[in-house]
């Protein structure tokens, strides 16, 4: 277009549309909110590790059981042999004789009042045990201390696990166990797994 034409088309505009366009400020490109990668990764790579460390807190921790789990052999003299019992690790064991007729492992751990009455839980494996027990023989019972008493079926047969579950009020937690007991030659070892605790949280 040459000049002449162009001046021509000039005064054909409207002076509104010139006024408004000359008030109507230019807007800049918005530049895109991560122009390198680098920020970017480490932004979703915090993300990623806040989500990750929030699901950790309601999943339940994988280890070592938070109380001491004692187990008991019978002895010739000197009465009966306490082992510690830790994940995976198996130690002997023997039947000890309740009061009420049952043959089983026994077990023991302290109970959250060290000033409580001993205490015999009953186990079975795959079914509840009917009764109570006051005195195992071979065994004095302990003052603060709760027994777990696994009972061992008649057939002798290997291969039975006890499962437990402790809550502990001081810590708001809940530990969950299972006691596998084998046979070992003429007697019984016993080791525990699968241990985990939960924390426990307030309804809200």
């Amino acid at each position: 277009m040459n000049m002449p034409k162009l001046i021509e088309a000039m005064n054909e505009l409207d002076d509104e549309l010139i006024l408004a366009a000359a008030a109507d400020p230019q807007t800049k490109a918005k530049a895109p909110l991560f122009r390198r990668p680098l920020p970017a990764a480490c932004a979703c790579l915090l993300v990623l590790v806040l989500a990750l460390a929030a699901g950790l807190a309601w999943q339940g921790q994988r280890g070592a059981a938070p109380f001491v789990l004692t187990a008991y052999a019978a002895q010739d003299a000197g009465g009966p042999l306490a082992s510690q019992l830790r994940p995976g690790q198996a130690v002997p064991v023997s039947a000890f004789t309740a009061e009420n007729g049952l043959k089983g492992a026994v077990f023991s751990h302290a109970a959250q009042d060290p000033k409580a009455p001993a205490s015999v839980l009953i186990l079975a494996d795959g079914a509840d045990a009917e009764g109570t027990i006051r005195a195992i023989a071979g065994l004095e019972l302990e003052r603060g201390t709760v027994y777990l008493f696994c009972v061992l079926p008649e057939d002798g047969k290997a291969g039975h696990s006890f499962p437990y579950l402790l809550r502990n009020e001081a810590q708001n937690t809940v530990t969950a166990l299972s006691i596998s007991i084998e046979r070992d030659g003429d007697g019984y070892s016993a080791k525990i797994e699968n241990v985990v605790t939960t924390e426990q949280r307030a309804a809200s």
